[in-house]
């Protein structure tokens, strides 16, 4: 597996290939309700939260 990585940076959009990249942490702002409902659903999937967020995010950026 690899991943794609997107900077846009100075009007510039750069597309990086990385075969053995890592995940980044980050911080966003949720609404709590939302949050915690995500994390009963990632329980109920036995998967890791940041695993659901990931593939949600894949899954909205696929309907471009």
């Amino acid at each position: 597996m690899y991943v794609i990585t997107i900077i846009y940076y100075y009007n510039t959009i750069y597309i990086m290939k990385d075969d053995n990249a890592k995940r980044v942490t980050t911080s966003i702002k949720i609404d709590p309700e939302i949050w915690k409902e995500a994390k009963i659903e990632a329980i109920q999937r036995e998967m890791d939260l940041s695993e659901l967020v990931e593939g949600a995010l894949k899954k909205e950026l696929r309907k471009k």
